[in-house]
């Protein structure tokens, strides 16, 4: 077994440049001098190579000049390295002006060709981004990853100690023995070696120190100084479609340091990345990954599904995707699907292999014999068991598969610290899956977790970042509500997204109207009633010291915002829309709300709510609006009878004597005449006009219902007078509100289906043919 297959498994972390180490004393290693050079001969080391610029021995020093601020200066030597602590003693002699830099080049290659990693330092060193990490692309732009003040500047002619520690993506600043910032971003080749680069200045180098150190273990230490590994499951999969190329790359550049996706072989045994045995779900295909070939899968689109912006994301290969993730910050953790036979399993771990990426990857699955197949086909690639729930015994499981972490379900070891605490123990890391939840990682973190697999690397990332600049989790818990603004006003189709601003609060607690709510929830004014709604937020620290705030928003009735409520509720059926929104459109409040009681029915319960809601609530401010007159033949004026409350089409009442001609009669508009014209001269009888919607006679309905029986068997007594008319006793009808039913039957003893109370009820009796609707109070 390799050395550093031993190390990890004994869990190493050597106490080296500031990061805290776990491993024994009597298991650590010696750190590895594999390069010192203090320039005592008058020529450049052999090994060195300098390519671009000038550089030479003066002074017993390394000098580097480049000539303007557009030459970037290089000199490249030593070999490749994973884990290493590079130290020189550094001095500008020279600059063209305060923002001119130097840097240390942690992964160049020999010819010092871009792309490359460099720690950099201006001779401003003071200023908000005095040093810097940061990339130099193939494309010849920079990508400055992190920036920090040092303690002072630099300057020129003083000497400054700078010191770098690297663990794979993972590197420290150190400036005069003092840690000025730290990365997870850096990209790593398998190739590149270590250089100094000089831009604008004449800068010397001496006392070259170049160390190689142990990996760091997966186990971190439990005293409150380290944060849990961040794995980016499935990619950033709340942010992009999960295992694409896009998921990939944005969970590493968020932070993640594993990216994490899930591989199984298609028909012809060739790895592809899929969490499902099928395609249906993910992809506009169909079918089981098993039973499909390439020429199939590879025609797949993959993003679709997930956002038209990702339109075009394949479903990849293995190979395609582990190329992504070799040029990213980020390591790899491949989860082996079940059921995969011997064969299948060494296929895979052969493209690990191929690709260059034993070192950076470790394979995980469910399976046990899936791990033994794993380890039979490459001894040196790490690997974890995934596990729904805990073993009898996890440090035995553990053990006899060889395995550097044991990754439950967070719902399994939720509360079971002491289990955490032993397989760390033994040298067994614990990165529970799949939690998203600010709180719960607080409460991972507390429990000695070494890794956390989510959905959200980027808030993790913010996360961790935010404990950090507040003093490790120790400092003033904040309690602000940044949206919604207090006093906002929203209309049906506004929304907005919690957020709050919690600073190193240990627990966090936001209600909406008293409702848990979470940090960066949407609210949507469709879902929520006319009027005022209040977000509250409560914090507190780990002291225990606790801060609160509230803001309140109120969403308004508009014309606006109900025609996008009749456009978009669903509970509204199709062919109502157009008439709904034509009485929006016009402001006819008073129409509408005929129209509504009229269709009550059809509607669903949320649709009739707040439709109704929003239109009462217009009614009351601007009144019924306009209504058109009707369109009957011009008769004579019959005497006018009492308008009583909408009523179904009824009878037309007989013509009155011949009077005074008036304008056009009403052509009722849902059981209202129009109003009558100025009187004219005395013409001949005009034929009759159309027939409109008012109850039998043109009068009132007379409704009457008692509730009988008792509570348990409530029974409802209606009688219904048209006039000198009587409907049935024996006649069909029902009680509602709201687009409920509370009572059916016959119409002298209706049989309650729902609990009755007092209140306003619509009464619907089926009477000569005709539904007739009427309003009635129960007391």
């Amino acid at each position: 077994m390799s050395r550093r297959r031993i190390a990890a498994l004994m869990g190493v972390l050597a106490a080296v440049g500031g990061i805290a180490g776990t491993l024994p004393a009597a298991a650590t290693a010696e750190p590895v001098t594999v390069l010192t050079e203090s320039f005592d001969g008058a020529a450049i080391p052999d090994g060195w190579r300098a390519v671009e610029g000038t550089w030479s021995i003066a002074d017993g020093r390394l000098l580097g000049v480049s000539a303007n601020s557009s030459q970037q200066s290089r000199i490249t030597f030593g070999p490749h390295l994973r884990d290493f602590r590079f130290e020189a003693t550094v001095r500008f002699e020279t600059v063209a002006d305060a923002a001119r830099w130097t840097a240390l080049a942690l992964d160049i290659q020999a010819d010092g060709s871009a792309p490359w990693q460099h720690a950099a330092m201006r001779s401003n060193t003071a200023a908000a981004n005095g040093t810097e990490f940061a990339q130099r692309t193939a494309a010849g732009a920079w990508n400055v990853t992190n920036a920090a003040a040092a303690p002072s500047a630099a300057g020129t002619g003083r000497d400054v100690k700078v010191r770098i520690v690297v663990h794979g993506n993972r590197g420290e600043w150190w400036f005069n023995d003092v840690l000025v910032q730290s990365t997870k971003s850096l990209l790593r080749s398998q190739t590149g070696g270590l250089g100094f680069v000089v831009n604008g200045a004449r800068v010397t180098f001496d006392d070259v120190k170049v160390t190689k150190l142990d990996r760091q273990s997966y186990v971190l230490p439990n005293d409150g100084s380290a944060y849990p590994r961040n794995i980016a499951h499935r990619g950033y999969s709340s942010l992009a479609p999960e295992n694409t190329l896009a998921a990939s790359a944005a969970g590493a550049r968020a932070g993640a340091d594993w990216v994490e996706t899930d591989v199984l072989t298609n028909a012809e045994g060739v790895p592809y990345i899929s969490h499902d045995g099928t395609v249906d779900r993910t992809t506009d295909g169909t079918g089981a990954v098993a039973a499909l070939t390439s020429s199939y899968l590879d025609t797949l689109d993959a993003g679709s599904w997930f956002a038209p912006a990702y339109r075009g994301q394949r479903m990849e290969t293995l190979r395609n995707l582990m190329n992504e993730v070799k040029v990213s910050p980020a390591d790899f953790l491949l989860e082996i699907k079940t059921p995969q036979t011997r064969e299948q399993v060494a296929r895979i771990v052969q493209e690990v292999v191929d690709a260059g990426m034993v070192e950076r990857t470790i394979i995980q699955s469910f399976g046990d014999d899936v791990i033994r197949y794993a380890r039979e086909a490459n001894p040196d690639i790490e690997l974890a068991i995934l596990r729904g729930a805990l073993d009898a015994d996890p440090v035995a499981v553990a053990r006899s598969l060889d395995v550097v972490a044991y990754n439950p379900s967070w719902d399994a070891i939720r509360g079971k610290p002491e289990i955490v605490a032993a397989l760390n123990a033994a040298s067994i890391a614990v990165m529970p899956y799949t939690v998203d939840d600010p709180a719960q990682w607080a409460r991972m973190r507390d429990e000695g977790v070494d890794g956390i697999i989510t959905n959200k690397p980027g808030e993790l990332t913010g996360w961790e970042w935010g404990l950090r600049t507040a003093g490790n989790g120790g400092g003033t818990a904040r309690a602000g509500i940044l949206a919604p603004v207090d006093g906002a006003q929203l209309k049906r189709g506004d929304s907005f997204a919690i957020s709050l601003d919690t600073g190193s609060a240990a627990v966090v607690e936001a209600k909406l109207d008293g409702v848990a709510i979470a940090d960066g929830a949407v609210v949507r004014a469709d879902e929520l009633a006319l009027g005022s709604h209040t977000v509250t937020l409560t914090t507190t620290s780990a002291s225990g010291a606790s801060r609160t705030a509230s803001a309140s928003f109120v969403v308004v009735p508009s014309v606006a915002g109900l025609s996008h409520l009749v456009a978009v509720n669903r509970g509204v059926p199709n062919e109502l829309r157009p008439a709904f929104l034509a009485e929006v459109v016009t402001r006819r409040w008073g129409r509408l709300t005929r129209l509504l009681a009229a269709h009550e029915s059809e509607l669903g319960e949320s649709a009739a709510e707040r439709i109704g809601a929003e239109t009462a609530a217009l009614l009351a401010a601007e009144g019924p609006g306009p209504e058109e007159p009707g369109t009957g033949t011009p008769g004579p004026q019959g005497p006018k009878g009492d308008t009583g409350e909408k009523g179904d089409k009824g009878d037309t009442g007989s013509d009155g004597p011949a009077g005074p001609a008036g304008t056009n009669g009403t052509n009722g508009v849902d059981g209202r005449d129009g109003a009558a014209g100025p009187a004219g001269p005395v013409g001949p009888v005009g034929a009759k006009g159309e027939k409109g919607d008012r109850g039998a006679n043109g009068r009132d309905a007379l409704v009457t219902c008692k509730i009988t029986g008792s509570s348990s068997s409530q029974r409802v007594s209606c009688s219904v007078t048209y006039g000198a008319r009587a409907s049935s006793a024996k006649a069909s009808a029902r009680l509602l509100r709201s687009g409920r039913t509370y009572a059916k039957g016959r119409l002298g003893g209706l049989r309650a289906t729902r609990k009755i109370a007092r209140g306003r009820y619509t009464l619907r009796v089926a009477s000569s043919g005709k539904v007739l609707s009427e309003k009635v109070t129960l007391r």
